[in-house]
């Protein structure tokens, strides 16, 4: 779907029943093309991408830049496949690269890694188990063989009258990238602000940074952009970017409060302040949630116990072996 001139939004479906799909993007110029994230590492996916590039007359073959806004595997999962049938540069953070070099040459042992954090923060060993149904491998998170431009942030990239900036904005992982480009007004922001859902801000073993307080500082990076147009990774296009962006941080205050009353007196567990904060469609009850979701829960969760440990409004302990923050 053309949606401006030279700028295509393409559909791309993903096995997730909330998201439904991603929204990948195509910007065209004569018989060169730019193509903004890929898909998930499926048929499905490589078929549909395919199509849509076909009908805005921008086959692979033509793609000057693959320019990936994170190493998600809705975002990253194709690239690999995409590879084999393209002359295009791969354009990837510095931090996403390392995310996939690490997990191509330490699979195992970062999952037997993963596996006892999990533990530790509370997370029961039957919904540990149901999280190695989620290899990845067969994501496409690996290494790709293909030219590539790493980039730190503040770089730009020319395709016919598009100037496009790629912003570094971590947080929903630490090498996140936004496309913002000026003379029309337009944010292509991967996961960094969507509309209609909030990004996961999540801590995991092998994260590097605050991921909470990098996202925080990265909404402040674009939120004065002068955008007239938001095009997410997931949802519809929309127009008030910095309406969005406070919604954003207030979502983030309240969390940091609810959080705080979940813990009430006793010191819990991060699995177990996180059964008691709201994560989905009002009616939804914890139980109802897939394991892989609840452990994105924790893992946000514990992004918002890292900021309030920060602050001095809660203290880490434990017992057992298992992480506990109880009230200051």
């Amino acid at each position: 779907m053309e949606i401006l001139p030279g700028v295509f939004w393409l559909k791309i479906p993903i096995p997730d029943v909330e998201l439904g799909q991603l929204n990948a993007y195509l910007i065209k110029a004569g018989q060169e093309s730019l193509l903004i994230d890929t898909g998930w590492n499926l048929e499905e996916s490589y078929q549909a991408l395919c199509q849509q590039l076909i009908q805005a007359a921008a086959p692979l073959s033509n793609l000057k830049y693959l320019v990936i806004t994170h190493t998600h595997p809705d975002h990253f999962g194709l690239v690999h496949r995409i590879a084999g049938e393209t002359n295009a540069e791969l354009i990837l953070h510095k931090l996403e690269l390392d995310f996939i070099n690490a997990n191509s040459n330490h699979q195992g042992s970062r999952f037997e890694i993963l596996n006892g954090w999990m533990a530790a923060n509370g997370l029961p060993e039957d919904e540990r188990l149901a999280l190695q149904r989620f290899p990845l491998a067969d994501m496409g998170l690996q290494t790709v063989k293909m030219r590539q431009r790493i980039i730190e942030g503040g770089e730009h990239l020319t395709i016919g009258d598009f100037d496009l900036e790629l912003i570094w904005t971590p947080g929903h992982t630490p090498g996140h990238i936004c496309i913002y480009e000026k003379n029309q007004g337009l944010l292509f922001s991967g996961d960094h602000v969507l509309e209609e859902i909030t990004p996961n801000i999540s801590v995991n073993p092998f994260s590097p940074r605050k991921p909470l307080v990098d996202y925080i500082n990265s909404l402040k990076c674009v939120e004065n952009l002068p955008v007239q147009l938001v095009l997410p990774s997931h949802g519809v296009p929309f127009k008030d970017l910095h309406k969005r962006v406070h919604e954003l941080e207030n979502h983030h205050k309240e969390r940091l409060a609810t959080i705080l009353q979940a813990i009430e007196i006793e010191p819990k567990t991060p699995y177990q302040i996180a059964q008691r904060i709201p994560w989905s469609k009002p009616g939804t009850h914890w139980e109802d949630l897939a394991p892989f979701h609840k452990y994105l829960a924790v893992m946000e969760t514990l992004a918002h116990l890292q900021l309030l440990e920060d602050e001095g409004s809660i203290t880490r302990g434990g017992d057992n072996g298992l992480v506990q923050f109880s009230l200051n």
